[in-house]
């Protein structure tokens, strides 16, 4: 047996798009305990696979949408492409974004990156808030590195950061 996932994508402009996820084969005559199911491996590859598509999927339209200058109503033109990574909780996608250059009406920065209106940073907020999640749980007093970090931030980064290090710490401590 053969299963093929796949997903459609229905744009705004009622255009399809499909895409193959993965494929799951299995034969009937050889099944037993291990091979029933999805295992997790296939699972964390299929769902890795979407989040990239609709990630992607999403910058582009939203880099598109805002390359009209909204003083003229022309498309800027392309200074180049940069690559950035982005941290999801479903794994890492690796994007290639467009800088716009000014509109010829002179309207605007220099060079502009629609991508910077969505990502802040490169870690969606919700691993952001399960990193913080995960530190906060973690029993400090009873692991040896004295009392849990202050409250964190806004972004959480400097609370993670300080966790980490004093896990780390521990952990060496330990290995010894």
């Amino acid at each position: 047996m053969r299963w093929n996932i796949i997903a459609e994508c229905v744009g705004e402009d009622g255009q399809r798009s499909t895409i193959t996820l993965g494929t799951i084969e299995r034969l009937a005559t050889s099944t037993t305990s291990e091979n029933l199911g999805v295992n997790l491996q296939e699972s964390k590859q299929i769902a890795n696979r979407l989040q990239d598509t609709v990630v992607k999927q999403q910058l582009q339209e939203h880099c598109e949408q805002r390359r009209k200058c909204l003083t003229c109503g022309k498309q800027r033109p392309v200074k180049d492409f940069r690559r950035r990574r982005l941290d999801t909780v479903l794994g890492t996608v690796r994007l290639r974004v467009p800088r716009y250059r000014c509109c010829q009406c002179r309207s605007g920065t220099q060079v502009w990156s629609p991508i910077s209106e969505v990502l802040s940073g490169r870690v969606t907020p919700e691993l952001r808030h399960l990193q913080v999640s995960l530190v906060r749980s973690a029993n400090f007093v009873s692991q040896g590195c004295g009392s849990a970090p202050n409250a964190p931030p806004t972004d959480g980064r400097e609370y993670v950061n300080e966790a980490f290090s004093c896990l780390t710490e521990r952990i060496k401590q330990l290995a010894g």
